[in-house]
Parts: C-alpha cells; sequence; structure tokens
C-alpha cells in the first residue's frame, strides 16, 4: 500500500466512524473511488484490499451506533442474503464439477463478505427518508 493509499485510507475511517451519518456514507462512497484494488495490504498470505478496512469500519459504525438492528430484518435483507449464499453455494457446486476453479474460492468468499457488508452498511446509514 502506498503512502497516499494509507493517508487516504485513514482519513475516510476516521470520517466513517466519527462524523454524522451523512458524512459517513460519503466516507464509504470516496474510498470505493480513491480506493483501488491496487491498495492492498498482504498479511498471513491474504491479499486484504483496503476497501475491506472501510467495511470493517462501516460495520463497526452501524453496530456501535446502533444504527442498523439485525434483529429487525426485512423481507429485502432476508433475500439479498439469501440470493449471496446461493450464488456461493453455486459457485462452490461448480467449482467440484470443474476443478480449475478451487483456486477462487477465497476470492469468493470475499465477494460474498463484500456483498453483504456494503448492503448492511448503506442500509444503517441511508435509512432516513430525507438524505
Amino acid at each position: 500500500m502506498t503512502a497516499i493509499g494509507l493517508t487516504i485510507l485513514i482519513v475516510l475511517m476516521v470520517v466513517i466512524l466519527l462524523m454524522p451519518r451523512q458524512w459517513a456514507a460519503l466516507g464509504v462512497i470516496a474510498g470505493v473511488i480513491y480506493l483501488t484494488a491496487g491498495q492492498h495490504l498482504y498479511i498471513g498470505g491474504l491479499n486484504i484490499f483496503a476497501i475491506r478496512f472501510i467495511e470493517v469500519a462501516g460495520i463497526i459504525r452501524i453496530i456501535s451506533k446502533k444504527e442498523f438492528s439485525f434483529e429487525k430484518l426485512t423481507i429485502i435483507d432476508k433475500s439479498f442474503i439469501v440470493f449471496q449464499c446461493v450464488y456461493l453455494l453455486a459457485f462452490f457446486i461448480r467449482s467440484v464439477v470443474e476443478p480449475s476453479l478451487i483456486e477462487t474460492r477465497a476470492y469468493r468468499i470475499g465477494f460474498l463478505v463484500d456483498g453483504l457488508m456494503s448492503y448492511f452498511i448503506f442500509r444503517g446509514l441511508l435509512n432516513d427518508h430525507y438524505f
């Protein structure tokens, strides 16, 4: 990760964790725009992309500030979770049939986690009607 990428990452994480909802949502959007896939850390054999740090900061925020309750899931929330799980299951079945896809399992699991975390971050941050 470059020094500029690390600086942007730290600033955006602070914005997400400490600023009001609207600014936190803009911080997540800025992270998606300005932190490329080239900005990553290699830890323990895994490439951890900078956007995942943004997602973790967003999840910490919505849980700690009680901006979203996982006990009150709507039918759309449940449908999205089922969709992501079916997508992952279909990929696993396909990777059993086609062994060349086994190497991409970690990527697909990361893709699932990215989708779920991003959905629930924005679900927690953008739940006001006047936003």
